[in-house]
């Protein structure tokens, strides 16, 4: 259903206000032509007994003065019959000259609601340009942002490959010095101990966040399982009271952060134990004297 706007209502409300005027102005004009029928009628039966009496005083006694007066109601019937044609004629008129301004209105009310249609297909047209404009413009976004993120992730890659060839190299340097130390701890041994002992001594400590982090999990884990009734989780969670106990302590046991350990090096072990099997005791190091290959 096409919605009303405000002009369309102005619009009908002038055309109703204009027939209900002619409407009114038939029915006075109607009335006033009623009323003078009805007046001509009985001024005509009045006049037809005047007439009569007239004629049966004309037989009597026929004068000057009825024959005036006669002449006179003659003019008068003449007077009024132009009267009603002049009223008739501007009648007419006012109706064709209403007529012609109420159609010159209804042709302006359709060439607006042509040009408005027309407004409206233009402008759906151009949101319609507009918004393949944007899609398009996505679209290029899109493409780029994904021509980017290959590009990045390429990039990624060489530098992750780059990275692993650094510590390849740096593990074959490290390698080597070892064995350098070793091969100059056996020609030259000492009571110093060795560069990788102290290394192997070492261990891994979590970072100060890692720490914390886990405090905060620990104090809200131990805030919730003061404030929790076991025996109605469980029993909300569908399973046993002890069952429940155990999986909580699980859970905290596998989430507990271990003290920290030395990493064990089973080749570095096996190193070790083969080179102890050539070294006499006493030493702080864990090698002894050899005798030095001759020069």
């Amino acid at each position: 259903m096409k919605s009303v706007t405000a002009e369309d209502e102005l619009e009908y409300k002038r055309e109703f206000a204009i027939r209900r005027r002619e409407e009114e102005m038939k029915r006075k004009q109607e009335e006033e032509m009623e009323r003078k029928r009805q007046a001509l009628e009985e001024k005509k039966r009045k006049e037809d007994r005047e007439k009569n009496d007239r004629m049966q005083e004309s037989k009597e006694n026929y004068s000057k003065t009825q024959m005036k007066k006669r002449a006179a109601q003659m003019e008068n019937e003449y007077r009024d019959r132009c009267r009603e044609a002049n009223i008739t004629k501007k009648r007419s008129a006012w109706l064709q000259k209403t007529n012609t301004f109420i159609q010159g209105m209804l042709e302006d009310y359709y060439a607006d609601e042509e040009e408005l249609q027309e407004r409206k297909l233009e402008a759906k047209e151009q949101k319609n340009v507009q918004a393949r404009v944007a899609l398009e413009t996505k679209i290029f976004h899109l493409k780029a942002q994904k021509q980017r993120n290959i590009l990045r992730d390429k990039n990624e890659s060489d530098r992750a490959e780059a990275r692993k060839e650094r510590a390849i190299r740096r593990i074959d340097e490290l390698k080597a010095e070892l064995d350098e130390e070793i091969d100059a701890y056996i020609e030259h041994p000492t009571h110093i101990p060795l560069k990788q002992a102290l290394c192997g001594g070492l261990r891994p400590v979590p970072s100060v966040t890692t720490l914390l982090a886990a405090l905060r999990d620990q104090e809200e884990d131990m805030a919730d399982l003061k404030a929790t009734i076991l025996e109605e989780r469980a029993k909300g969670l569908k399973k046993s009271l002890f069952g429940y106990v155990q999986e909580i302590k699980e859970g905290h046991e596998k989430s507990r952060l271990k003290p920290p350990e030395p990493e064990i090096d089973e080749k570095r072990a096996r190193q070790k134990q083969n080179m102890s099997a050539n070294t006499t005791k006493g030493s702080s190091t864990g090698f002894g004297n050899k005798k030095s290959p001759k020069k």
